[in-house]
């Protein structure tokens, strides 16, 4: 069916309701209200998952207490708002997409990100509503993909994920065996902090003794 598309300027969003009536009554003429395209696709999450990636890694790498690593946190928290606000987009839509999405590869997609989220070490902005939302929305994900009996607890791979992804998967192992809570917010459950430089064989020596005890 062909449709032709008309644009009306100079009318208030809140005109809608009225201008729907006028036209659906006197020229039987079903109009809709135009939105932006989605953001919504596994390219942009991938981008917004690298984004949150390279952040959380200049919050580690700064000095702690120092000016840098606040300005860097708020750096973060962007991210972090953005990641929050596509994920609700994906709950509020169709379990298919969201599947799509975050099942595939062996959930790797909010897998990775709950890795970030899990091992960054936050000083100031922690109890930040934005950061607690995110949390939240990660787990409602998993939750909705363990009712579709698709959730998998995604690790990363050598060889294939980053230094660094591969260092924050050892140090949450780290804290999970030091009995650090995740999800806490409180400053005194804050995980370990990730130890930028070096190779993963390095750090893996260094840890073993811990991890093995």
């Amino acid at each position: 069916v062909d449709e032709d598309v008309l644009a009306f300027d100079g009318f208030d969003p809140r005109d809608f309701d009225k201008l729907w009536s006028h036209f659906q009554t006197h020229y039987k003429i079903h109009i809709k209200k135009w939105r932006p395209p989605s953001a919504l696709n596994g390219d942009n999450v991938d981008d917004l998952l690298e984004r949150l990636e390279e952040c959380a890694d200049a919050v580690d790498d700064a000095s702690e207490g120092s000016a840098s690593k606040k300005a860097r946190e708020l750096d973060l928290l962007k991210c972090v708002e953005e990641s929050r606000d596509l994920i609700n987009e994906a709950l509020s839509g169709d379990k298919a997409v969201l599947n799509e999405i975050f099942g595939t590869d062996d959930c790797e997609r909010i897998g990775a990100m709950r890795l970030v989220l899990d091992t960054v070490t936050l000083e100031n902005f922690r109890k930040d509503e934005r950061w607690r939302d995110l949390r939240k929305a990660c787990k409602v994900v998993e939750d909705v993909l363990k009712g579709l009996g698709v959730f998998e607890a995604w690790k990363p791979q050598e060889g294939v994920q980053t230094e660094g992804m591969l260092r924050r998967q050892m140090m949450r192992e780290l804290n999970s065996r030091n009995g650090v809570e995740m999800d806490s917010d409180s400053e005194d459950e804050q995980p370990r902090r990730v130890p930028g430089g070096g190779k993963v064989s390095a750090l893996q020596g260094q840890l073993a003794g811990v991890l093995n005890a």
